[in-house]
């Protein structure tokens, strides 16, 4: 059933190979944020639940479609980062307010906001936007100290506990969901990351093997002209010896790339080996 749903996944959200995580997982975040507000919003009409929310989830519903359209098909995902950042915290007082402050569900997924900044960002903006959201917490709580009484007040103890519990409830999915994203990506990348390793192994086993051959060849037939040999022989021993060092050399020029190109700094040359056999049978170890 999943490996049915893969090509439309693919179609709705990318190919993590190809886009990158951090780009797959955001456009992940953006889409069922929107669907999740969305969906928000009907629960608290359907319910006759308290009318604000409702605009502040629809309009960022709309805004969040937005950012999943231009990470989705655009090049740029710093600007939408920072955006549903900005947003989610802004949202999040909002509901918070107009959800009778710390009496409502709001206050726990705001704490649950600040552990997907830390995952989201890293470096600088880290720091900058981790200080904000502690700045807004502390603000949060001096506005609750002098708020007036009827800001904490649900209308009945009922309409409180289903508020609380349906929020907990959509809220949650929508945390389980990015967080089984995250959790996929992560598999994902751990097998990619073996599979390379397998890789990498089998072509150095096959690389040492390939190298004792043309240095056996180049120690045994030095030895040999320490002989009483003639010159036709001698010739041939060293000419076999210059192959073998062509050789030998040619294998090591290709242990070298590999380094160059685990460590990024390959650049593009094109050429034909004479060597169509050593070359098949890399190939050959690279593609088990």
């Amino acid at each position: 059933m999943l490996e049915k749903l893969k090509p439309f996944w693919i179609s709705v959200l990318g190919d993590p190979a190809e886009t990158g995580s951090e780009k797959y997982i955001v456009t992940a975040a953006c889409l069922f944020s929107s669907i999740f507000l969305f969906v928000l919003c009907l629960v608290h009409i359907i319910m006759n639940l308290k009318l604000m929310p409702v605009f502040y989830a629809g309009g960022s519903a709309l805004v969040i479609l937005g950012l999943y359209f231009l990470v989705r098909f655009g090049n740029c995902l710093f600007i939408p980062k920072l955006l549903l950042s900005f947003l989610g915290i802004v949202l999040l007082d909002l509901t918070w307010y107009s959800k009778f402050l710390s009496n409502g569900p709001v206050l726990l997924f705001i704490m649950i906001f600040g552990a997907l900044i830390l995952w989201v960002w890293d470096g600088k903006w880290l720091v900058f936007l981790l200080s904000l959201y502690f700045i807004n917490v502390f603000v949060l709580f001096l506005i609750e100290t002098t708020a007036p009484e009827y800001a904490f007040s649900y209308p009945d103890p009922g309409r409180r506990s289903s508020d609380i519990y349906l929020s907990f409830l959509l809220y949650s999915s929508l945390l389980i969901f990015l967080l089984y994203m995250v959790k996929r990506e992560f598999i994902r990348q751990t097998n990619q990351a073996l599979k390379a390793d397998r890789l990498k192994s089998a072509f150095l086993a096959n690389m040492s093997h390939e190298i004792r051959t043309p240095l056996n060849a180049i120690v045994g037939f030095s030895q040999l002209l320490n002989e009483d040999i003639t010159n036709e022989n001698k010739q041939q021993y060293t000419g076999t010896i210059q192959q073998s060092s062509f050789h030998l050399l040619r294998l090591i020029d290709d242990i070298l790339d590999l380094s160059r190109i685990e460590a990024g700094q390959s650049r593009k040359r094109y050429s034909v080996s004479k060597d169509f056999s050593l070359n098949f049978r890399i190939l050959f170890h690279l593609l088990l």
